[in-house]
């Protein structure tokens, strides 16, 4: 997955936290809440030309946290074995 793709939403930073120890991933989180509409609002802005490329999209980008995993790799490989059971046991409701 691309970096720019990869956001995390800073109003719940546990959870982001939590996500992370369990895929073992370190992230950044944007200093724009709305990443959605703005995503929106730059492909609008790239199909008419208002941005000549992604480049100057990404200049307005701005991190305002890093999360980082802080578990040790024994506990993040417990979590995701928890967390893989839990999607296996949740694939039956549907």
């Amino acid at each position: 997955m691309a970096p720019i793709a990869r956001t995390v939403d800073r109003r719940h930073p546990t959870g982001a936290e939590c996500t992370f120890d369990v895929i073992a991933l370190s992230e950044r989180g944007p200093k724009t809440l709305e990443t959605t509409a703005l995503g929106a609002a730059y492909l609008a802005g790239l199909a008419v030309g208002y941005w000549k490329d992604d480049s100057e999209l990404r200049a307005n980008w701005q991190v305002d946290r890093r999360f980082e995993p802080a578990q040790d790799r024994a506990r993040m490989a417990e979590m995701r074995d928890a967390w893989d059971k839990a999607v296996a046991r949740s694939k039956a409701w549907a």
